[in-house]
């Protein structure tokens, strides 16, 4: 039986094969953040029972020499190819040598991506129309269907660019059971011990460059056990962070899929499913700007609110059917809507003009609508060009942009047609912190209140009323009542009854006032819970340098209550605090500040968080 070795085909002195190949260095760069998307847009194309989500693992393995298929042959070429290229190519040579590194370490860094739930790949070796032509024996072809996500085949170079060795074995069980394997390797051309130079694409397999169909064959530890597919990236660019970055590229880009529970994730000990979606939205994405430079632009957690929180319209456009958008007001201008169709990826991301902050979601999930618009992407799937299809290219995207505008503007003019003075509706509403003092936004009343009224008032603002808590709100900077300045301002709250245009005394001189509006923003949310100690992270953005306190109360329908704080940390350091404050800290201009602060309680609690400026 004749064991399956590496065969690199003969030039017969035709072309050779150099270190520049574009169908990986396109991937090149943020190489973990394209592994991921093209990954899993791979797998979700390929979905078994449609009843039940994907599941795709990444998990980080080492290798021994004696694991990597036919290891001696393999360094054999890696070091005739450093001989037959001239010194002079240094980014050639660099490439040899890197890998040369990696192959005589005495661990091989392999990264392992599994999928469930998956046809994997089904066909022969001549099969032009099925899974595993497409994708292991091909080169800048596809043939997927209407409806799937690729249509370029290029995004199979993706596991190659965060290879060392640019090398990737493909081990899958297919529709009949069958094991089928083989190895792929795309590097430089070199030559054998016959002088014959060889091309530097490549395989591990039978003869003729065929692939192993006989599980006796495969090596066991590289053996797929059940239908699906598993890919080795050897000599896998580890960096120190790439659980992160795998994590984070998941969540910007699938977040829609992982939502309505089409996929599942797996990266090392992190699991990303529906389930805790918006847990690790939060986490990762909670203290990042709404408009930041990777693409898609804008911030996931932000686009998951309009999903989740957002108001929904839906309409049948022309040529591209039962179309969904999803409007969201925010604090921050992020003005852009996330583009997605029936994959549920973010395809990209584009600005839409509006005088309000506001984030929105727009998703065709109609069959035609799709193929139309899978038509439009450029190999990287991540925008809609309507040059791409010249029947129905412009007309669609016309169809989506005027949909969304005219809804912009309809909002707009509800908006600013509806304000009415209704009065003593003033002190239910929160402090317009986006604004100047506008004649809206400023306007005094003399109705009274009392202190529940404005501990309602303080907890409809200012508080998170559930976990995780993801809406950013304003604090109001209070001075120091220990201070004995402030001058006069307007009393927040009083045991008594009292006229809301009435000045009360700061106690000291000066002319500061008692209340500073708009200097930072907060958020609040539960990280971990054990018994009855609730772990709280709390995040501060201020606009202003600030030398304060932090007092912290628990509110809900009757008011405030006092919690007892039993340890506050920042950056793995003790603060020092008392009872529900924590003293002395200095704020920074637009510097985030993150504080954890331990709780005991038997319930989860809505935090208001009070910062006193302590005045020199």
């Amino acid at each position: 039986m004749t064991q399956p070795y590496w065969q690199f085909a003969s030039t017969g002195g035709g072309t050779e094969d150099g270190v520049s190949n574009p169908e990986i260095e396109h991937f090149e760069g943020d190489y973990n953040y394209f592994l991921a998307r093209e990954i899993l847009q791979n797998a979700l194309d390929v979905r078994l029972d449609k009843n039940e989500p994907v599941k795709v693992v990444f998990t980080l393995e080492l290798f021994s020499q004696q694991m990597f298929p036919e290891y001696n042959k393999f360094l054999d070429i890696w070091q005739r190819a450093q001989r037959f290229w001239p010194k002079e190519d240094l980014k050639c040579q660099e490439f040899l040598k890197s890998g040369i590194d990696c192959l005589m370490a005495d661990q091989i860094n392999v990264l392992k991506i599994s999928d469930y739930n998956t046809q994997g790949l089904n066909g022969s070796d001549n099969e032009r129309e099925k899974g595993w032509f497409g994708l292991v024996k091909s080169v800048g072809s596809s043939n997927k269907h209407e409806g799937e996500g690729g249509s370029f085949g290029i995004g199979k170079g993706a596991p190659f660019s965060a290879s060392l060795l640019r090398t990737c074995f493909y081990s899958t069980v297919n529709d009949i059971g069958q094991n089928v394997f083989q190895g792929v390797s795309k590097i430089v051309s070199h030559d054998d011990s016959n002088g014959d130079v060889k091309r530097g694409y490549g395989s591990f397999g039978l003869p003729n460059q065929s692939s192993v169909r006989n599980r006796e064959q495969i090596d066991g530890h590289m053996a797929r056990k059940e239908r699906g597919l598993d890919i080795f990236v050897m000599g896998y660019k580890v960096e120190e962070n790439w659980q992160q970055k795998l994590v984070e590229s998941v969540l910007r880009n699938f977040w829609p899929a992982i939502h309505k529970d089409e996929l599942i994730v797996e990266v090392g000990n992190t699991i990303i499913s529906q389930k805790n979606l918006e847990n690790l939205l939060v986490r990762h994405f909670h203290d990042q700007l709404s408009k930041d430079q990777t693409k898609p632009v804008g911030n996931p957690l932000t686009y998951y609110e309009a999903l989740t929180k957002g108001k929904p319209f839906n309409k049948k456009l022309s040529l591209l059917g039962d179309s969904k958008f999803y409007f969201y007001q925010t604090t921050d201008h992020l003005n852009h809507v996330a583009m997605i169709r029936k994959s549920h990826m973010v395809i990209y991301s584009k600005l839409f003009h509006h005088t309000d902050a506001f984030a929105g979601v727009f998703i065709c999930e109609d069959d035609v609508g799709n193929n139309i618009l899978r038509q439009l992407e450029p190999p990287p799937h991540d925008d809609w060009d309507s040059e791409r299809d010249k029947v129905n290219g412009r007309k669609a995207l016309k169809a989506i942009g005027e949909w969304i505008r005219g809804l912009l503007k309809e909002l707009k003019e509800i908006q600013t047609s509806g304000v009415q003075d209704i009065p003593g509706l003033s002190k239910y509403l929160p402090f317009n912190d986006d604004t100047d003092n506008s004649e809206l936004g400023n306007r005094e009343t003399t109705e009274t209140e009392t202190e529940k009224e404005t501990a309602s008032l303080m907890q409809s603002s200012n508080v998170f009323e559930s976990f995780p808590v993801i809406t950013p709100y304003s604090v109001s900077i209070l001075n120091s009542p220990d201070s004995g300045r402030g001058g006069s301002g307007t009393s927040i709250r009083s045991k008594k009854k009292i006229s809301a245009k009435k000045k009360i005394g700061g106690g000291g001189k000066g002319n500061q006032p008692a209340i500073r509006h708009n200097p930072t923003t907060a958020r609040s949310y539960l990280v971990e819970r054990k018994d009855r100690i609730l772990t709280y992270s709390i995040v501060l953005n201020p606009r202003e340098n600030l030398k304060c306190s932090l007092k912290i109360s628990a509110v809900g329908e009757e008011g405030e209550e006092k919690v007892f704080i039993r340890r506050a940390v920042e950056d793995n350091k003790n603060l020092r605090f008392s009872s529900n404050s924590i003293s002395l800290l200095r704020l920074e201009k637009d510097q985030t500040k993150k504080i954890q602060v331990e709780i005991e309680s038997p319930i989860k609690l809505a935090l208001k968080i009070q910062v006193n400026d302590l005045q020199q």
